[in-house]
C-alpha cells in the first residue's frame, strides 16, 4: 500500500498536471486546484462547526461540485465522510431514516442539497439536537477563520461510513478505512491499466450516486487517485437523457464508465438514437457490475456499442461489494465467457442439448491481485469447481465490520474473511455468480433466480424495466410457495387491458423461462423500491405485501394470503 493520503494525492495532481473536472448538471468546470483550494475553505467551516478528528459528517446530497469538496474537506481533517441517499422512494420518510443512520454513527453534522424540503430538515434537527446545514450557507466563504493544516490519517482511520443500500432490510454502516480506500484504487488503476492494454485511465465520468460504493470509487476516489479529467453528474442527469451522456463521453473522449445491467437495459433505447450521428466512443471501456448481469442485455449492448465505434472486448464484468472497499474480480482482457449450465442441488454441470433446464451465466471474472476468493459450502468447507456454495474473499480491501454492529460483524466478517450471502462457482479459473441467497426462490425442487424472471418480463412490450418483482409468498392454506409477481402499472388502465397484460406475461415467461407464474399482482408506481444501484429491496417489498400494505391498480387482482 501506498504511504499516500487521498488528500496527498490530490494536492499532488493539482500541482503537476491539475486536471479538469466538468459538471454538466452545473454548466461549470473546475481545475483540481479550484476545488481544493474550495474545500480548504469548507475545512474552516468544519471547524468552526466542532469537527474534529473521526467525526462522523453526514451528506444527503445529489452528485455536484459542493458534494465533492466537502468530502475532501472532511478528509483534510480526518473525519469520516458518510454519504446518505439523496432521496427516497415513495416508502422513505427523511426523518426516520436519518435517526436511524444517526443511532448507528453519532452525526456530528449534516449537510443537505437545497431542493431536500427544508420543514422535513429542520423537523430532523430539532428531534435529534444535530447540526444541519442547507449546502447554501457555504456560499458566504471565507469567514470562518484559518485555513487548517490537513491531518495525516492513520492507515486504520475510517475515511468512509458506507451504508449498505438495504436491499435486505436495515441499512449497515460497512467501515472503510484509509487503507481499504489506497488498496482498493490501486486495484482499480492496475485493472484499467491492464484492459487498456498499458494505458493508464485519462479521462472518466460517472452519474452513479456518491452514496453507492462504486459512485465513490468510480466518480470520486479513482479519478483523484490517477488524476485524470473527469465529468460527474447526477443520476437524474443521465437517466432523464442516456443518449446525451454518452454524446458527452465522446465529445470528451472518456475512456472509463461504470453502470449497471438493469441501467445499461433501460438505456438501450435512448443510445439507439445515437448510431449514425457522428459519435464516437471507440476510446470507452464500461465496466457492467453492482447486480448480476444478463447475456443477453450484454449481447445487445455490445452490438449497440459496436456500432458506435466501441469494441466489444471494451466492455468488462466485475464483482464486489462495499464489504470489500468495491470490486474483488474483473474479467480477463478480450471476449468475456459466458456459460450454459444446469444445476440441481448444488451441482452444477455444463448444460447437454437435451437439458430442459439450462441457465445461461456471464463470468464475473478471475480474481484481482492479493484477493483470495473461495466457493464454500454451509459447513465453511471450501467447493471444487462447479459446485454451488457462498462466495467468501479474503483480501487487503475487506472491512473491519460495520459500524457499532458486532452480531453482523461476527456474521459476516469474522477473522478478515468475508462471507458475502452471495451464491456461485468456479469453473476454469473464473467465477459465476448465481443470486443471493436470501433472494433464491426454491419451487417444486426447482431453483428460481428472481432477476432472471423479472428481465424476460421486462422485455414486454408496455411492462418497462425495474417495474416487476418476484416474490415468494406461502399459501397460508396449503403451505406451497406461490411464484407472486408484482407488476407496477398506471392508474388509468381498464381490467380488460390488465387481463390481457397479465395473459401476456404468463405465456411468455412460461415460453421464455419454463415457468408458470400463478399471481400476477399489478401496484402502483414506486411500489418497487430500489437501492442506490437499482437493486430492489425484496424484503422490504415482500412484507408490505405480505401485510397487504401494497397499493393496487384495477379489480383482477388476488389479496396476498
Amino acid at each position: 500500500m501506498s504511504n499516500q493520503s487521498i488528500i496527498s494525492i490530490a494536492f499532488k495532481h493539482a500541482k503537476e498536471t491539475d486536471p479538469l473536472w466538468r459538471f454538466p448538471a452545473e454548466s461549470s468546470q473546475l481545475r483540481l486546484s479550484e476545488i481544493l483550494s474550495d474545500a480548504e475553505q469548507y475545512a474552516a467551516f468544519l471547524v468552526s462547526k466542532g469537527v474534529t478528528e473521526q467525526d462522523r459528517v453526514g451528506f444527503v446530497m445529489g452528485n455536484s461540485s459542493t458534494y465533492i469538496k466537502l468530502m475532501l474537506a472532511t478528509w483534510m481533517l480526518n473525519a469520516v465522510a458518510v454519504p446518505l441517499r439523496p432521496q427516497g422512494g415513495k416508502y422513505v420518510k427523511y426523518e426516520e431514516y436519518l435517526t436511524g443512520i444517526d443511532e448507528i454513527c453519532d452525526l456530528q453534522l449534516l449537510f443537505h442539497d437545497p431542493e431536500i424540503p427544508a420543514e422535513v430538515m429542520a423537523a430532523w434537527s430539532e428531534k435529534s439536537g444535530k447540526q444541519v446545514y442547507s449546502t447554501c450557507i457555504l456560499e458566504d466563504s471565507g469567514q470562518w477563520g484559518d485555513v487548517p493544516t490537513p491531518v495525516e490519517p492513520g492507515k486504520t482511520d475510517l475515511a468512509v461510513l458506507q451504508f449498505t443500500s438495504g436491499s435486505t432490510g436495515t441499512p449497515k454502516g460497512v467501515m472503510v478505512t484509509h487503507k481499504m480506500v489506497i488498496e482498493q484504487l490501486d486495484q482499480l488503476h492496475g485493472n484499467h491499466y491492464y484492459s487498456r492494454q498499458g494505458r493508464v485511465v485519462e479521462s472518466a465520468g460517472s452519474w452513479l450516486p456518491l452514496n453507492h460504493d462504486m459512485g465513490l470509487f468510480i466518480g470520486f476516489l479513482l479519478p483523484i487517485y490517477d488524476g485524470c479529467d473527469n465529468i460527474l453528474s447526477p443520476t437524474s442527469f443521465y437517466m432523464r437523457n442516456p443518449g446525451r451522456w454518452f454524446r458527452l463521453m465522446s465529445e470528451h473522449g472518456v475512456d472509463l464508465n461504470f453502470t449497471t445491467n438493469s441501467v445499461l437495459f433501460s438505456s438501450l433505447k435512448s443510445i439507439k438514437r445515437l448510431v449514425d450521428k457522428d459519435v464516437d466512443l471507440s476510446k470507452l471501456h464500461i465496466y457492467v457490475a453492482a447486480e448480476k448481469v444478463h447475456p443477453n442485455i450484454l449481447r445487445k449492448a455490445q452490438d449497440l456499442f459496436g456500432q458506435l465505434g466501441m469494441p466489444a472486448e471494451s466492455f468488462h464484468i466485475g464483482y464486489g461489494m462495499a464489504e470489500n472497499a468495491l470490486g474483488c474480480t474483473r474479467t480477463p482482457h478480450g471476449t468475456i465467457k459466458t456459460l450454459n449450465v444446469a444445476i440441481t442441488d448444488d451441482k452444477v454441470r455444463l448444460a447437454k442439448s437435451s437439458d430442459k433446464e439450462v441457465v445461461e451465466l456471464v463470468s464475473v471474472g478471475i480474481p484481482n491481485v492479493n484477493h483470495i476468493i473461495t466457493i464454500r459450502n454451509d459447513n465453511d468447507e471450501i467447493l471444487p469447481d462447479l459446485t454451488l456454495g457462498e462466495i467468501n474473499i479474503v483480501s487487503d480491501c475487506v472491512t473491519p465490520g460495520y459500524y457499532n454492529n458486532p452480531e453482523a460483524t461476527e456474521q459476516s466478517v469474522s477473522g478478515g474473511r468475508l462471507r458475502t450471502g452471495d451464491l456461485g462457482f468456479s469453473h476454469a479459473g473464473e467465477f459465476y455468480f448465481y443470486s443471493r441467497k436470501d433472494d433464491m426462490l426454491i419451487t417444486n425442487g426447482r431453483n428460481i433466480v428472481p432477476d432472471d424472471l423479472e428481465i424476460a418480463a421486462e422485455e414486454i412490450d408496455g411492462v418497462g424495466v425495474g417495474r416487476t418483482c418476484l416474490l415468494g409468498v406461502e399459501n397460508k392454506e396449503t403451505g406451497v410457495l406461490e411464484l407472486t409477481l408484482l407488476v407496477e402499472e398506471k392508474q388509468n388502465i381498464s381490467n380488460e387491458e390488465l387481463g390481457k397484460k397479465k395473459l401476456d406475461i404468463q405465456s411468455h415467461l412460461y415460453q421464455s423461462c419454463d415457468v408458470l407464474i400463478t399471481k400476477v399482482i399489478f401496484c402502483e408506481r414506486g411500489t418497487i423500491e430500489k437501492t442506490s444501484s437499482g437493486k430492489k429491496r425484496r424484503k422490504v417489498i415482500r412484507q408490505r405485501y405480505i401485510n397487504n400494505e401494497t397499493n393496487l391498480v384495477g379489480t383482477i387482482n388476488e389479496c396476498a394470503a
